[in-house]
């Protein structure tokens, strides 16, 4: 998996010592561990000592939510800390493990199936969903309590829709209040919502999977907001105009009694922050947001945050870059907590106490700094300055950061955010072969990268690969050399391989990010097309006659779309996953860029690839998964069938699998054929007889 295994994944300090979960350099399931401060290392848990010789049961529930999440590991994924921190709570096949940190002792609460618990805020209780339903389980072993009813199969109870989950980065469906006596619960009814059946063709014995799956111009899910009594008792439901609202993006409590509420248009051009009534149901506004385009919903996990006397933390864009803002009791803009033009700032955590927040972001948008800002709206300063990619966590006055510096030198480590010394943390990743030959460019106004055979001749002219994605939420190019072991690999088989960050991707100010407005492809096809000529132009190496787009998902898209209209560019394209029809795609993530159906449809036409099949005159790859779930096989299926239709050849591999495509060994088999069509298509030597010679594939 890329010497990614080994790595710690989920670092939560604990006072006296710091848990995680981490797996071995060439093993995939994750085990609990535990590092005292200042002492050794010890095993907590692993999924084969709760087993006991048993196999793992996932619900169908669960893998989807897994998917959502990019959950690809195994064993244990993740844990809950009581609030003294001597107990565990690991849930593991269906089941909540409660486990003594001191003894390792573990024991099985009442019953099973359970999805997403949650420890209350005094760590005395959880709360988990079991059959769409709501339940609160005490620590102790008690009977489970069932808090709602009327979940059926088309509703449920404390779980986050399909939309929610994969677009809106909102994977929790329930909230406990601060006193941990009131939960707020999403109820969610697809009934309206297109039913769509995913059949393994690898196992035909077993029946297809039922999915929901809202498509634009058709139903979303049918969501409202329950708060329920902890202890029992009638569910009283938020009231906000969900017919002009109808998304919950975000759920937070601002007081025991009052529960906050972001809701959005179905346009996604306007948002309202309620503030609603956790007694009566009732609500009022807090602040509203308005965006010719549409608005841009904060990733960050801690937006809105809440503080002791009603003033919180927000963040906008609205000024022409995002900046994180506090606002008083009644939404009223106090000032200021970021610098302008600071990055794409995300909020890690939130200490109330001490007036300050942790998030991470950066004048360079390459890099992703952790720093510590204050509500006064000083300056924010640095918590660690080395130039490069750091995941930070923050528990309890500990910040834990799994970083790697601009040189691929990576660690990770925890120390006391106040300062001190730092605790080194170990990893078991096998040491993975150097990104040789790596140098980080600027096409004019965009973040370019080229990577080089590692024995480059700079005499030769080398073919070259365009490693693309170009969608929104995914910056290419980082200064993180480890995210581009693959493309050393792709650049060691006699390529150039080139990449660049186009309009719309993240780091940049608003209008960067609108700039795909009605249109997903044309600022993208503009902007890279203009970064591979700046290229060509600094470095004559680069054969700009011989250029193949390869991408995954949105970057199947592009590849796709790339081949299709500008041949004069491109002599062959790879697409992987690709989004054929938007039509195809969800309703959230689709409409936010290209509008609502059927007022747009010509919008929707001239971003189909099957607008420009017609137009097909070089080599074309697609590859899918037969079972995805977030980008369905129909959209390759539709593309070739018009690809026939049209009598335009083209190749086509099929994966088994979804849209992750997690399996190494399928991974490797996968890039392989990618690899060989690329060399067919960009080293057109030829024999005496006319047939292309097939280069070899270098290791």
């Amino acid at each position: 998996r890329g010497w990614t295994l080994g790595r710690v994944v989920k670092p939560t300090p604990a006072g006296d010592a710091i848990l995680f979960l981490r797996g071995g350099p060439r093993d995939a399931k994750l085990a609990l561990y535990e590092q005292k401060i200042g002492g050794a290392e010890r095993e907590i848990a692993s999924a084969s000592s709760l087993l006991a010789g048993a196999t793992e049961i996932l619900s169908e529930q669960e893998k989807s939510r897994r998917e959502r999440q990019r959950v690809t590991l195994s064993g244990l994924t993740d844990f809950l800390v009581s609030e003294d921190a001597r107990t565990v709570v690991v849930p593991f096949s269906g089941k909540l493990y409660v486990i003594d940190r001191a003894s390792g002792a573990a024991r099985a609460l009442s019953g099973e199936g359970w999805i997403d618990p949650r420890l209350s805020g005094d760590g005395k209780q959880i709360a988990a969903v079991k059959d769409g339903e709501l339940y609160v389980l005490g620590l102790g072993g008690a009977k489970p309590r069932k808090l709602t009813s009327g979940a059926t199969a088309t509703v449920t109870n404390g779980l986050a829709e399909f939309v929610a989950q994969e677009e809106m980065d909102r994977s929790r469906g329930f909230w406990w209040s601060p006193d941990a006596k009131l939960i707020a619960f999403e109820r969610a009814d697809v009934a309206k919502v297109e039913r769509r059946w995913i059949a393994d063709p690898l196992h035909p014995e077993r029946a297809p999977v039922e999915q929901r799956y809202p498509r634009p111009g058709g139903a979303n899910a049918e969501v409202a907001l329950g708060i329920v009594p902890v202890a029992g008792g009638a569910t009283v439901w938020a009231r906000w105009d969900a017919q002009r609202f109808p998304y919950l993006t975000r759920v937070a409590w601002i007081a025991p009694g009052r529960v906050a509420l972001y809701v959005m248009s179905r346009d996604q051009k306007d948002a309202q922050l309620l503030s609603v009534d956790a007694k009566s149901g009732a609500s009022k506004l807090l602040l509203a947001e308005h965006d010719d385009a549409w608005v841009e919903l904060d990733g960050s996990k801690e937006i809105p945050f809440f503080l002791p006397d009603g003033r919180f933390l927000w963040s906008s864009d609205r000024d022409g870059a995002k900046r994180v803002e506090l606002r008083g009791p009644d939404g009223a803009l106090l000032r200021a907590l970021t610098p302008p033009n600071f990055g794409d700032v995300q909020v890690v955590s939130v200490d109330a106490a001490n007036n300050s927040f942790v998030f991470t972001g950066g004048a360079d948008a390459r890099t992703q700094m952790p720093f510590r800002g204050t509500f006064d709206g000083a300056a924010p300063v640095g918590i660690d300055d080395e130039p490069g990619f750091h995941e930070i966590r923050v528990h309890r006055g500990w910040f834990v950061d799994a970083k790697e510096t601009s040189d691929g030198v990576r660690s990770v480590y925890a120390r006391a955010i106040e300062g001190g010394d730092k605790v080194a943390l170990v990893e078991r990743t096998e040491t993975p072969p150097p990104v040789a030959n790596i140098t980080y460019e600027k096409a004019g106004d965009y973040d370019a990268a080229l990577i080089r055979p590692r024995d480059f001749d700079p005499a030769k002219k080398y073919p070259v690969v365009l490693s693309v994605y170009g969608g929104p939420h995914h910056k290419q190019v980082r200064l993180r050399p480890s995210l581009y072991r693959e493309q050393q690999w792709m650049a060691d088989q006699g390529f150039i391989v080139a990449m660049a960050d186009n309009h719309g991707t993240p780091g940049g100010a608003r209008d960067w990010l609108r700039a795909l407005q009605g249109d997903l492809i044309a600022a993208p096809l503009r902007d890279q097309i203009f970064a591979l000529q700046a290229l060509g132009a600094k470095h004559p190496e680069m054969d700009l006659t011989r250029v193949a787009p390869i991408g995954w998902s949105f970057g199947g898209y592009f590849s796709a779309m790339a081949v299709l209209q500008r041949p004069d560019i491109f002599a062959c394209a790879v697409a992987g996953a690709p989004v054929v029809d938007w039509r195809d795609y969800d309703t959230f993530y689709t409409e936010r860029y290209m509008g609502l159906l059927p007022q747009e449809a010509e919008a929707y036409d001239r971003g189909s690839a099957l607008t420009y099949v017609p137009k097909l005159e070089r080599p074309l790859l697609i590859e899918h998964g037969v079972t995805d779930d977030n980008v369905y096989f129909q959209n390759t299926l539709k593309l070739q069938q018009a690809l026939l239709a049209a009598q335009k050849p083209h190749e086509l591999t099929l994966l088994p699998g979804t849209h992750l495509l997690s399996d190494p060994k399928l991974k490797t088999g996968e890039r392989l054929r990618a690899i060989e069509f690329l060399k067919r298509c960009l080293f057109p030597a030829e024999r005496s007889d006319g047939r292309a010679v097939k280069a070899g594939i270098q290791n």
